[in-house]
């Protein structure tokens, strides 16, 4: 990867250059027959395969081929890229080392999500090769930093900005500070990965946002990094299950809340507040998300007040009706193969789970 740290004034060309392009979240969706651009980023691999016989017609216009080869994730020959994009914009994405010409043709290095009128670079979930009978091939990597996703629309939509200094836990893509930075007076964010630094910073650049980024490790030492009146944390997933062990497992989510308190508060200003999504497997004598989190958080003499907000979002929930089929509902990000559904279902009807709900907990430091 190009170090993008000093690439800022390539960065805002770059900008400039994608939207005189045409490439915007109204128009990949449109292309790829998505109902909205919200729709293309939940369901980003089922419309890149099903409009691999488009490809042709696809690369005809600038913002065509721009989503070819960034959301779809396909390659291009290298005659029509010469032929379709601007001189400046086909040698700005290979001076940044976001595509590769190899063998007279084109590969994407990266994926450019368009939304919200701003564009995000992160790695390529999956990659769509052009050749007649290749099918979608889907990538894992350890060091992988995710495109942004439904999970990041779900924080987006339902985050209150607040104001004063925002910190963006675990920042990823930064999709999350660099949206919100224009609310703030500072923002900054943290991410274990060093790639992630990589990204978000490229990201802060080629949308014009003032953002700090720092690699950290969130369970560790963040006094450094100053205090904050708002922090937002998208909690890893899938979903993990609540372990029976004596030492809670921190990656479930009452182990993210836990280190919410332990890590996050003490970094907030006065009344400032931590945002965290998480999924939280509700039992049937509980009567709902709050219950459990009360029950969990309760006495952490730090914790000011806690609020929770339910996000109304099939893809991050599992209904009653879903674990009494024993059925994880289409399009649920909360497991990612048959084994690991089977297992999760086979655990809610034994332990008397009614229900998943994805929440936003807000939790305040005292006054």
């Amino acid at each position: 990867m190009v170090a993008w740290d000093d690439s800022g004034a390539l960065f805002s060309d770059l900008s400039a250059q994608l939207r005189a392009a045409g490439f915007d979240e109204q128009s990949a969706a449109g292309l790829l027959g998505a109902a909205n651009p919200d729709r293309l980023i939940r369901y980003g691999a089922l419309h890149a395969l099903g409009t691999s016989g488009q490809v042709p017609a696809l690369i005809g216009t600038p913002h065509g081929m721009l989503t070819q080869l960034f959301v779809r994730n396909g390659d291009v020959p290298l005659a029509e890229y010469r032929r379709v994009l601007s001189p400046a914009l086909g040698e700005l994405l290979e001076t940044l080392a976001l595509v590769s010409v190899r063998d007279d043709t084109v590969f994407p290095a990266v994926s450019i999500t368009p939304y919200s009128n701003q564009h995000f670079l992160a790695d390529m979930r999956f990659t769509c090769p052009s050749a007649r009978g290749h099918k979608p091939v889907m990538h894992a990597r350890e060091d992988f930093v995710p495109p942004p996703h439904a999970t990041s629309c779900a924080i987006l939509q339902n985050v209150k900005p607040r104001s004063g200094r925002l910190l963006d836990i675990g920042t990823g893509c930064g999709i999350i500070g660099v949206s919100l930075a224009g609310h703030y007076t500072a923002t900054a964010g943290i991410d274990i990965e060093p790639r992630a630094y990589q990204f978000a910073t490229a990201n802060a650049h080629l949308n014009g946002r003032d953002m700090e980024v720092h690699t950290a490790d969130f369970h560790g030492d963040l006094q450094s990094y100053g205090t904050w009146d708002h922090a937002v944390f998208n909690a890893p997933g899938p979903f993990r299950l609540h372990d029976k062990s004596p030492d809670v497992d921190p990656m479930t989510a009452e182990g993210v809340l836990h280190s919410a308190v332990d890590s996050f508060l003490g970094l907030l200003a006065p009344s400032g507040v931590v945002d965290i999504l998480v999924a939280i497997a509700v039992p049937k004598a509980a009567s709902g998300p709050a219950e459990v989190v009360d029950g969990w958080l309760r006495g952490h003499k730090e914790v000011g007040g806690i609020q929770i907000t339910e996000v109304g979002d099939p893809m991050l929930a599992v209904p009653a009706s879903a674990i009494q089929k024993g059925k994880l509902p289409p399009g649920s990000l909360l497991a990612n193969n048959k084994e690991d559904i089977d297992y999760l279902m086979g655990y809610f009807t034994r332990t008397g789970i009614r229900e998943v709900t994805t929440v936003i907990v807000s939790l305040s430091s005292r006054p």
